[in-house]
């Protein structure tokens, strides 16, 4: 009986890449690197042990940078919409103001 091989976990990160956007893991690691390995959303680093993810239009599927997977899911559930999130930045603003406001 052949032994099941055990997975490169190298192979399969770059694997599932290629397969979800495109890009190799060599592609992953120059935008990383250009980006300083900062978030392009909030620019913080990642916390040890924990990848940026790749951020991409869902129409075209073009590839626009690496994100905190949070500051990532933020653009998706705001529907990766620039004018939803130009209000939602204004709310945010108004509501600091308000708040300094009363104290």
């Amino acid at each position: 009986m052949r032994r099941k091989a055990t997975r490169d976990p190298v192979r399969e990160r770059e694997r599932r890449l290629w397969a979800a956007y495109g890009i190799t893991g060599e592609e992953y690691r120059r935008m990383g690197a250009a980006q300083r390995w900062r978030c392009l959303v909030c620019g913080e680093r990642a916390p040890k042990g924990v990848r940026l993810v790749v951020d991409h239009d869902h129409v075209t599927g073009y590839v626009r940078g690496l994100l905190h997977s949070e500051c990532n899911a933020a653009l998706g559930l705001l529907g990766d919409d620039p004018a939803v999130l130009e209000r939602a930045g204004r709310y945010l603003s108004r509501a600091v103001d308000l708040r300094s406001q009363v104290h």
